[in-house]
């Protein structure tokens, strides 16, 4: 997730399945952006999640395994040889609305938490705000992987536990992020065409929901 990917510079497949080159996103908590080291606790939570993501990559491997290491979607190619065909169209939609399913989502959620931007707010200063869309983009992208498996256990124990642990370390607003969520679902099952690829894309995005949900209840 983008709360925790350290800074560096890598070869990544855009949409269309090409490479080109792009930097991972440092994010800094508020006592970073003022200066201060991050903590000890924080740094090995950074590296655990590096090695422990959400996706459960290792039981699924091959392509799977391939594009979360690169933190990415899908190519065309990789598709055509994964699910069927409302699995690959689904997948297919999410990676390729994926910009504009992250900015309606984030337009809902500043309405329905219209000060979170604010100073004072849970996701001020900007860098905060920055980090959750990314989130959100990484959701989806985790989410099209759902689709193309269409199966509810994709996610990994450890990696969101480690998720968890960022989250709160960083004072996350988990209503907000699970509104959000909730938004994503919503905005990609717009994205496709029938009611088959609508279900696939629900079934996904409620994986990811209710392990977000598992978060408040604890």
């Amino acid at each position: 997730m983008a709360f925790v990917l350290g800074l560096s510079s890598q070869n990544v497949r855009t949409q269309a399945g090409s490479v080109r080159k792009c930097s991972r996103v440092r994010i800094r908590s508020s006592a970073v952006e003022s200066g201060e080291e991050i903590s000890e606790k924080l740094k090995q939570l950074f590296q655990r999640q590096k090695e422990r993501p959400i996706f459960d990559h290792d039981r699924f491997g091959g392509a799977w395994l391939a594009a979360e290491n690169e933190l990415r979607f899908f190519s065309d190619e990789e598709l055509a040889k994964v699910g069927n065909a409302a699995q690959r169209s689904s997948a297919t939609a999410l990676r390729d609305a994926v910009e504009s399913i992250v900015t309606e989502s984030r337009e809902k959620l500043l309405q329905e938490f219209p000060n979170i931007t604010e100073e004072g707010g849970a996701l001020y200063p900007p860098f905060r705000s920055e980090a959750c869309w990314r989130d959100f983009w990484h959701f989806t992208r985790v989410a099209s992987y759902g689709c193309s498996l269409d199966e509810s256990a994709f996610l990994n124990k450890d990696g969101l536990g480690i998720l968890e642990e960022v989250y709160t370390e960083l004072s996350v607003p988990l209503d907000a992020m699970l509104y959000g969520t909730r938004q994503l679902k919503m905005e990609s099952q717009r994205s496709v065409n029938s009611e088959e690829e609508k279900e696939i894309v629900g079934r996904s995005f409620d994986t990811v929901i209710n392990s977000l949900s598992d978060f408040i209840k604890r």
